[in-house]
């Protein structure tokens, strides 16, 4: 079974919704060496929108894999209504990417989060909303500390701040002595339960690394995934000092039950500002969230921008018509929020 990639520009009436893609150049310096890598940056929509959203993937996936069922899902419809969306896919991590080469230095998350800004830059932005998952989170955060100004809100699935521990990694290194890098990749990104509850979706994710991306690139870039260091933040005892301490946006964070990154997301959210910070954890839901619980995680967007002040109430109250079970209060509450409150609380 092969997974069939719906193709992110395609309109209605098949018109495409992209306009050029963007390559975005870069340099860091790693263990004293200048070296540079590309961003390739796709556009999604009409760029005279107001509001813009900028996608970050995971390891192992790009911007068709990771969020081409979320946003060509029905229940986006407002997202794609009101924003231009645009996402960066990691060097060499495309679909049928070129080999980036034994010589090829693959930058490390900071790195990544460093390139972000380029990116605003180049594309003549100012601020958007940010949404990652799994590393794209961890890259997102790093770039969020740093820049501040430049969010609007920010989205984090399957989210991590800390690091590998030695001796986790090292069990890891004997036990995936032998086992072939595929499906050590697919063992990162599915839980056990999820692979026997969901073996279609898993195979077909399988099949696409496998098949269709450059797998020595994908190794590289978890290989520099597993080398990430901490991201320096906390909740402080002292309230007054949350915004000297984590991040100073407003923050959705999501996560399933069944996800191999459930635990990591649960110590990102308990180093956040509880006053701009809101959880969502899925039940019966895993890894994949994004394309798992369509609905949910859609309506949880959805609410969440409407907080920003970005979706209008008139199209949410539009969606709560569905005969489908709402998501959790704490999202419903941040829709609340006006316009002018949610931008005096996110900076």
């Amino acid at each position: 079974m092969v997974l069939e990639m719906r193709n992110l520009g395609s309109g209605e009436n098949g018109n495409t919704q992209f306009n050029q893609d963007e390559s975005v150049e870069f340099s860091y310096d790693y263990n004293g060496v200048l070296h540079s890598a590309k961003l390739k940056v796709i556009q999604r929509g009409d760029a005279t929108k107001k509001n813009t959203i900028i996608t970050v993937h995971n390891v192992g996936l790009n911007a068709f894999s990771n969020f081409g069922p979320l946003l060509s899902s029905e229940y986006m419809e407002p997202v794609a209504n009101n924003y231009c969306i645009y996402h960066i896919i990691l060097p060499g991590q495309e679909d049928g990417a070129k080999p980036l080469g034994a010589q090829f230095v693959y930058p490390s998350m900071d790195h990544l989060a460093d390139a972000v800004p380029k990116v605003l830059q180049q594309l003549n932005l100012k601020r958007a909303v940010f949404m990652g998952d799994g590393a794209g989170s961890n890259i997102l955060i790093r770039f969020a500390i740093k820049n501040p100004t430049l969010v609007d809100g920010l989205i984090l699935v399957n989210s991590t701040v800390s690091v590998v521990g030695n001796l986790s990694w090292l069990g890891e290194k004997i036990a995936n002595f032998n086992t072939p890098v595929s499906d050590q990749l697919m063992h990162y990104r599915f839980s056990p339960n999820e692979m026997e509850a969901r073996p279609h979706l898993f195979e077909s994710h399988r099949q696409h690394l496998v098949n269709v991306m450059n797998l020595d690139n994908v190794s590289q870039f978890f290989a520099e995934f597993e080398r990430r260091t901490q991201i320096p933040i906390y909740r402080p005892y002292d309230p007054n000092m949350l915004d000297t301490c984590t991040l100073r946006v407003q923050t959705l964070v999501m996560v399933g039950d069944d996800s191999p990154f459930v635990e990591d997301t649960i110590e990102v959210n308990s180093r956040l500002n509880p006053q701009k910070t809101h959880l969502l954890k899925m039940a019966d839901a895993g890894g994949m969230l994004l394309e798992e619980e369509l609905f949910k995680v859609s309506e949880a967007v959805v609410f969440f921008l409407q907080g920003l002040g970005q979706i209008p109430s008139v199209i949410m109250k539009r969606l709560q018509t569905t005969n489908r079970p709402s998501v959790v209060n704490v999202v419903q509450e941040q829709a609340k929020l006006s316009a002018v409150d949610a931008g005096s609380s996110t900076m």
